[in-house]
């Protein structure tokens, strides 16, 4: 058998297998005072920052979650919460992931957010240009970095500097990226300054 189906879920490599199978044997809250919980701690502080370290991201800005999902629906609620009074505005690209279509479908039947679509060009890709057009007034913007279903990657820096230039935040999906393309959340965001809204994972 061939398995082609790397867009969507990628087999586990083996090294990922035997470092998830040594942190298990690790014992204590990582919250508790003790050996066993600081030992636990010290783990869970050092996977952090090699995660980071991969993602051209601080430390501080690694939050583990569940998955993909939860992460989406934690990163766009929270950005839709620090929205100001008057903003209502999504931009969503067409061709998101699920996690994102229900979440901003959530947001849009209960708490009135207006979702403002952008039509991917030929290749399946978001439109830079397009995004822009769209970005500007908006509470906040969401975009894939790479399609889970269709692997085509977009130009998330270009996306990134247009919803910086017009203030916007903006959350980008690379969960289907990572380990197929470049994610560097330090590149992407170039020159905005640090909590100026841009959330990726």
């Amino acid at each position: 058998m061939i398995y082609l189906d790397h867009a969507a879920t990628t087999p586990l490599r083996d090294e990922a297998r035997d470092a998830w199978l040594e942190a298990q044997r690790v014992t204590g809250n990582a919250s508790s005072v003790h050996g066993a919980g600081q030992n636990a701690r010290r783990v869970l502080e050092e996977a952090r920052e090699r995660v980071a370290a991969t993602l051209g991201a601080e430390p501080i800005e690694v939050v583990f979650t569940s998955g993909g999902t939860e992460s989406v629906g934690s990163a766009l609620q929270g950005l839709w919460r620090r929205r100001a009074a008057d903003e209502s505005r999504i931009v969503l690209p067409d061709g998101e992931h699920h996690a994102t279509l229900d979440t901003v479908a959530w947001l849009a039947s209960h708490e009135g957010a207006d979702v403002s679509p952008v039509a991917l060009d030929a290749a399946g890709r978001i439109p830079v240009d397009a995004f822009g057009a769209a970005v500007d007034g908006a509470a906040l913007a969401t975009a894939l970095v790479a399609g889970n279903e269709t692997g085509t990657v977009n130009d998330a820096a270009g996306l990134a500097a247009t919803a910086a230039r017009a203030r916007v935040p903006l959350h980008l999906d690379a969960v289907a990226a990572l380990g197929r393309t470049r994610v560097d959340f330090a590149a992407w965001r170039g020159d905005a300054p640090a909590g100026s809204g841009l959330v990726a994972m």
